[in-house]
């Protein structure tokens, strides 16, 4: 009998969709199967993520929406989007503090337990009948902005280093190219050469690098954003690994 859950590696730039595409491609006997998968992954994230395979499989699909989830991810300071991440149209922050490595520290601890976060302006959470994207780009404002409580479990700062404007800018457009579709790439790729045109080649943002884990829901770019306001100036989600979702983990992946 087919397995009923297997765990995939969602690459950088594919959409969960594409993610699926790829395991009907490189594995044939999942061809005529019926596929989910549980729990997305932005474009510019990757990692693990679970496909349901048949019907009985899928007819449980919330109980693994609802598993918690862990990741690895590096928030830029001194650089903001209005995605959150790369993928946005970006603009330079102030300056950065000097005492950011205690500020974030701090952070770690003073934000663990429940919270109450809003939903990104660039997500799928439907307001009205259309996704918030839709909203968003339509540049049309929402009364009441739709929040989700979570938990948060964990978060640790493993390391901050600083690199060169310039390096990320160059970074974030290997990035942004992998990705298919329409999701404003020419508009964010202007918007990081803009920044990089405007600002010291030489100038040095801080880079650093968390593990967190936490209950179903949270966004790591909502925590990217947030994080750069508590310090005074604007961050993005520079990149996003998602290394376990309940008992699963990235150990024993498929693909």
């Amino acid at each position: 009998m087919m397995e009923n859950v297997i765990m995939i590696y969602k690459r950088l730039g594919e959409t969960p969709l594409e993610a699926l595409s790829r395991l009907r491609t490189e594995r044939l006997e999942y061809r005529d199967e019926v596929l989910s998968y549980a729990g997305r992954l932005d474009p510019l994230a990757e990692g693990l993520m679970l496909v349901l395979v048949g019907s009985e499989a899928n007819k449980k699909r919330d109980k693994y929406l609802n598993y918690d989830k862990e990741y690895c991810f590096d928030v830029l300071f001194g650089v903001g989007s209005d995605s959150y991440d790369c993928l946005g149209l970006v603009e330079k922050g102030g300056p950065v503090p000097d005492d950011i490595k205690k500020t974030l520290e701090r952070i770690s601890y003073d934000w663990l337990g429940p919270r109450e976060d809003p939903y990104p302006p660039f997500s799928s959470k439907t307001v009205g009948g259309k996704p918030l994207f839709w909203w968003t780009k339509k540049g049309l404002s929402i009364t009441d902005w739709p929040k989700k409580k979570t938990i948060l479990y964990c978060l640790e700062v493993v390391q901050i280093v600083y690199v060169p404007i310039s390096f990320v800018t160059a970074l974030a457009e290997k990035k942004i190219v992998k990705v298919n579709g329409d999701f404003r790439q020419k508009q964010a790729i202007d918007s990081w050469r803009g920044v990089l045109e405007s600002s010291n080649k030489d100038e040095l943002l801080p880079l650093a690098r968390f593990r967190m884990k936490g209950s179903s829901g949270i966004y790591v770019r909502v925590l990217a954003n947030k994080m750069g306001k508590e310090c005074g100036t604007k961050a993005l989600a520079f990149s996003i690994v998602r290394t376990a979702i309940g008992e699963y983990s990235l150990t024993g992946i498929v693909l």
